[in-house]
């Protein structure tokens, strides 16, 4: 098993401390925000998906908010109150995993397909929440696998046998699957950005602040890919030398992976005008006339109307 030393684990629950603080103000602006603008904010299908991440992200800083400041203060935690926790932990994690790709598969589609979920928003909620639900669900099934306890500064999965692959193979191949979803989908949006601005370069010019707009907007999906990438490398490197854990990894992984909604309210607060936020995306419509080729010249791009001007 992975063993770190008292005062590591220590120092590593006060990052997350840290961390999750600063993730609890950043969605609590971010939240506050939304519901000051919710007549013009919620408007727009694609800040509705930005809120759910929010939520997600405020409820998982603060589940872990918890258990890092007992961890920190040599508080004992219940063994009950700790499995709640751990299973609380995961879903809002979870939860937080799959509205982010439902953020980024909305952007892809209206700029990529012409196309668009709003009609099923219902849909998607109970996708996101029972498939949240049923990711937490699996530790408790896969016992004596796994198990939610304490490990290390926190109540989340905790590896139980050897090797150390449980909270592994149970959390994060979903994380890796929906990193290489979202990389793959911004590679298309980056490279059809790249084709319109070669290729009309006067209608980019004319559009540029609806196609700066769109840029802004992909940073949320890619802090989620920016901020869990510490946090794979620490598990695999875990899972493949458990007996040799490296610490600073480990304070790097702690503070990415519990920050990432103060980075998201960074992106969507400072990038972002709250009083002029209108459905960019759903005012301009990108169809392609010729099948998969892709090419610009056979793009039909409807005007962008002024509503498009975030600058």
């Amino acid at each position: 098993m992975v063993k770190l030393t008292e005062e590591e684990v220590r120092v590593i629950a006060k990052v997350g401390v840290v961390s999750c603080t600063l993730s609890l103000v950043g969605t609590t602006v971010v939240i506050i925000s939304f519901i000051r603008l919710r007549k013009v904010v919620l408007s727009c299908f694609i800040n509705h998906l930005a809120l759910c991440i929010a939520v997600s992200d405020f409820f998982s800083a603060l589940w872990y908010l918890v258990s890092a400041i007992l961890t920190a203060s040599q508080t004992p935690i219940p063994e009950s109150f700790c499995t709640f926790q751990g299973w609380f932990q995961e879903f809002t994690y979870s939860s937080a995993n799959y509205w982010t790709l439902a953020f980024a598969t909305e952007t892809f589609l209206q700029v990529i397909r012409g196309r668009s979920l709003r009609n099923r928003i219902k849909q998607i909620h109970i996708g996101v929440w029972t498939a949240s639900f049923i990711a937490s669900l699996l530790p408790l099934v896969a016992q004596p696998w796994v198990k939610y306890g304490l490990g290390g500064a926190v109540c989340w999965i905790t590896d139980v046998i050897e090797p150390p692959l449980g909270r592994f193979v149970l959390f994060y191949i979903e994380v890796y699957l929906i990193m290489i979803i979202i990389c793959v989908q911004y590679t298309k949006i980056a490279w059809f950005i790249y084709q319109v601005r070669k290729s009309s370069p006067e209608f980019y010019g004319k559009h540029r602040s609806g196609f700066s707009t769109l840029i802004k907007l992909s940073l949320i999906p890619l802090v989620y890919v920016f901020m869990w990438v510490p946090s794979s490398v620490n598990r695999i490197q875990q899972a493949a030398d458990p007996k040799t854990p490296i610490y600073s990894l480990s304070i790097i992984h702690v503070f990415c992976s519990s920050s990432i909604g103060f980075w998201n309210a960074i992106v969507y607060g400072a990038l972002l005008n709250y009083n002029r936020v209108v459905d960019f995306l759903g005012e301009q419509k990108l169809q392609n006339t010729s099948g998969s080729s892709g090419s610009v010249d056979s793009v039909e791009i409807a005007t962008f109307t002024a509503k498009d001007d975030f600058s």
